[in-house]
């Protein structure tokens, strides 16, 4: 099934990288091979993207919200 997956791939890129082909017909097969490369990911049990990270780039930033002594009014 993964080869057959594989070779259909193969197949509808090449058609969508041929020249001279309608713009029109052109999407319609990149988004065959979107959906192709979908299912062969799945049959591969590979993740589409890669899971976020703990403590990544952004890191909650931790801000002390006890009662502490009040602060001056800005107003005036």
């Amino acid at each position: 099934m993964v080869l057959s997956a594989k070779r259909e791939l193969d197949t509808v890129h090449a058609e969508a990288v041929a020249p001279g082909l309608d713009p029109a017909h052109r999407a319609s097969l990149v988004s065959a091979s979107v959906k192709l490369r979908d299912q062969l990911m799945d049959l591969l049990a590979m993740a589409k993207r890669p899971a976020a990270m703990p403590g990544g780039k952004r890191a909650q930033v931790l801000v002390d919200v006890s009662p502490g002594p009040s602060l001056p009014d800005l107003e005036s």
